[in-house]
């Protein structure tokens, strides 16, 4: 069986027992390692990780060896991880991409705590694009909510061009966005056609509740609502409230008064 090699740190996720790490492994495999709490098990971004065990796994514990107390590898499985299960139409059916074909690289964001700027090969395309994927497991349902978000908005002129689903080792975990270029914060006299676009949200009964200056972007006299992750369906609780804190997060967005 192969022995994983070469290795990557792409994420790292800090939780109550331990830290989970994400590794690239020989250029084309993830697999997930969590780092249980110990005084053995430290900064492993930065150290060489012990023997790999070999085999097809993408799951497994790092702990103390009961017989030295050094960090070794425990429980390396195959599991069934969490995925994206966003529902396609015949009006809405994005193509995938798998993250390993897509060229990073990290630049400022305001558009979400998932999002990193990062390019693609000129020939996927044609246009600079934001990516945003769930990392962990736990960050998958966010990523979930935004998928259908796009689904529902789709040709309605409220937010950025959805391109693409993105795949790790064939289950989706995040997507890709045209990147809005060109924009800018909204300001007072934007106020109403922001209150327009949001208008439309609203009629698709959704609440946008996160519409602060970053979220909201005017390009050529147009608004445009972004980071949907926040979002969440209206219903007759949320309805009335839901709607005026929109509103008013929106003028504060616009530097009116709140």
């Amino acid at each position: 069986m192969h022995t994983p090699t070469a290795r990557q740190l792409l994420a790292c996720d800090a939780q109550h027992d331990g830290h989970m790490h994400r590794y690239l492994f020989d250029d084309n495999t993830v697999r997930y390692v969590k780092v249980m709490t110990g005084p053995q098990n430290h900064h492993f971004h930065n150290q060489p990780l012990p023997p790999v065990p070999a085999g097809d796994w993408n799951w497994a514990t790092i702990d103390s060896d009961r017989d030295t107390g050094q960090p070794a590898f425990r429980n390396a499985v195959r599991r069934h991880l969490e995925r994206v299960t966003a529902t396609t139409t015949k009006a809405w059916d994005p193509p995938s991409v798998d993250h390993l074909d897509l060229h990073l690289y990290q630049g400022s964001n305001s558009n979400g705590r998932f999002a990193t700027y990062r390019d693609s090969p000129s020939d996927l395309f044609g246009c600079p694009i934001v990516v945003k994927i769930a990392r962990f497991g736990h960050e998958v349902p966010d990523i979930q909510l935004e998928c259908e978000i796009y689904k529902q908005i789709l040709g309605k002129g409220i937010g950025p061009k959805f391109l693409a689903f993105v795949t790790e080792g064939g289950r989706k975990i995040g997507f890709l966005l045209k990147k809005i270029e060109g924009a800018r914060r909204p300001r007072p006299r934007d106020f109403k056609k922001c209150r327009r676009v949001l208008k439309k949200l609203h009629e698709l009964g959704v609440l946008h509740q996160d519409c602060h200056h970053g979220n909201v972007l005017v390009k050529r006299g147009r608004a445009i609502l972004v980071d949907f992750k926040s979002a969440t369906d209206i219903n007759d609780e949320t309805l009335a409230d839901g709607k005026r804190q929109d509103c008013a997060t929106l003028r504060v967005a616009c530097g009116m008064p709140g």
